[in-house]
């Protein structure tokens, strides 16, 4: 039986890692398709929304769409890691990769008539929308204003510019009240007001006609302030409006790149890493888009504990009444026994949190101290690590009290005494069990495509 046993184990893990070598769980279809998946460099925006999740063995193909500029102005370095939660396994493809380097890399792989005709469009649209920067930028010049960091060519933001015109105006503090104080318009008024009082009329009257004028001036400053106030938000609106147009236009971009494609491998997670470097002003950024892997079949391990009902019973020999015996069990009450498992799980990925997977091993039980075998379900919880519930049957030895011999029934001394041993049979027990258990990291293996 143990034979059998052993050997229906270990064909469930032939099958299992040969599941996980080749499709698994995977749709076998007779045609293959490429899933683009397209990230717009001026949006910094997938165009599909939130991609989360990669089929396993499904051909995928990255492409950076809207790249400002000219094409040999950016530099690209990408790769695609494979990894399983609990490993470290890994495979990356690609290396520095300039737009001028090849007619196959250039960025037009895949364009139709239509598209190279919208790329030449917005070329000239961005072409002109820098001969209207330029203009802007000459009547700032005239207009004294000092000229931003964001008013740069390259980094023209309308929102960024609102902001810097809001800062320029608040620094000016162009009001009233600072106009008023700088001529001393109170100071004159005050001076004025006694000679009105004055008993000479004369006097009095050319106080009178003075405070009109310093009144009037006072009038001319607020109409003053108006007007300028007026002009700045004029000078403003014309400022932003270059810098939004700008943007709109911009954001179309003038190239896609389309990177290598790659089939997506049998392993747990996926990250495409990309570094970007413009050469012009040598600014970077890395761009690291994760995503969980579904389908493909996969075999993981784990160690924990198990709870069953497989024990050995304990009886005891008494006297009874004509001079007989009998035989008592000593632990009537049912009892559960603790053991050390280790364990085998098969499931397709999900891609989800929870899997649901059939498990097969071994354990040992703690106080009787043999071995066991189970087969069962298990629920695996998480992705980068698994804590792992599994339930199901389990099939060990343990002692029994002798077919022939019968719990509380009268026994002959002739046949056994209070001094013999309690006749024990080892036989074959099937029980319940639940076991918890957290996966193993057995052995480092790597995979590495070279496209």
């Amino acid at each position: 039986m143990n034979r059998y046993l052993c050997t229906l184990i270990a064909l469930f893990l032939c099958i299992g890692s040969y599941a996980e070598k080749g499709n698994g769980c995977a749709k076998d279809t007779a045609k293959v398709q490429v899933r683009e998946i397209r990230f717009n460099y001026m949006t910094k925006k997938f165009e599909d929304g939130i991609i989360d999740k990669l089929n396993i063995n499904d051909w995928v193909q990255f492409v950076m769409t809207n790249i400002p500029g000219t094409k040999d102005s950016v530099v690209f370095q990408a790769e695609v890691e494979f990894a399983n939660g609990h490993l470290e396994m890994g495979t990356q493809f690609g290396s520095f990769m300039n737009f001028n380097g090849g007619k196959e890399n250039d960025g037009e792989v895949g364009t139709t008539e239509s598209q190279a005709a919208a790329k030449a469009a917005a070329k000239a649209a961005i072409e002109k929308v820098d001969k209207e920067t330029d203009s802007a930028r000459e009547m700032i010049n005239k207009l004294n204003l000092p000229e931003s960091e964001v008013l740069r060519k390259t980094y023209l933001k309308g929102e960024d510019l609102r902001k810097d015109l809001n800062k320029m105006n608040n620094a000016k503090k162009l009001n009233t009240t600072t106009i008023t104080k700088d001529l001393e318009i109170g100071v004159a008024r005050n001076f004025i007001k006694q000679y009105i009082k004055s008993k000479h009329k004369e006097f009095a009257k050319l106080a009178e006609a003075a405070q009109e004028d310093v009144d009037w001036q006072k009038n001319l400053i607020n109409l003053h302030q108006l007007n300028m106030q007026e002009g700045n938000r004029q000078k403003d609106s014309i400022i932003v409006s270059y810098a939004v147009k700008a943007d709109t236009v911009r954001e179309k971009g003038n190239g896609d790149y389309y990177f290598l494609p790659f089939k997506v491998q049998n392993f747990d997670n996926a990250s495409i890493n990309i570094k970007f470097l413009n050469k012009e002003n040598l600014a970077s950024q890395d761009l690291i888009i994760p995503f969980a892997n579904k389908g493909g079949f996969k075999l993981d391990f784990s160690s924990g504990f198990v709870f069953n009902a497989i024990y050995d019973k304990e009886y005891v020999i008494v006297d009874a009444a004509n001079g007989n015996v009998q035989i008592k069990d000593k632990n009537k009450e049912l009892r559960f026994n603790t053991g050390l498992a280790l364990m085998a799980h098969g499931y397709c990925r999900t891609g989800r949190f929870v899997n649901l997977g059939v498990t097969t091993g071994i354990s040992y039980n703690l106080n009787v101290q043999n071995l066991n075998y189970l087969l069962g379900g298990s629920l695996l919880f998480g992705q980068d690590q698994r804590f792992i519930v599994t339930f199901g049957g389990m099939m060990g030895k343990s002692k029994i009290l002798a077919s022939h011999y019968t719990v509380d029934t009268d026994i002959s001394q002739s046949q056994l005494t209070v001094q013999s041993a309690v006749p024990l049979v080892e036989r074959l027990k099937i029980s319940p069990f639940l076991g918890i258990s957290y996966n193993l990291g057995l052995g480092t293996k790597t995979k590495k495509i070279k496209l």
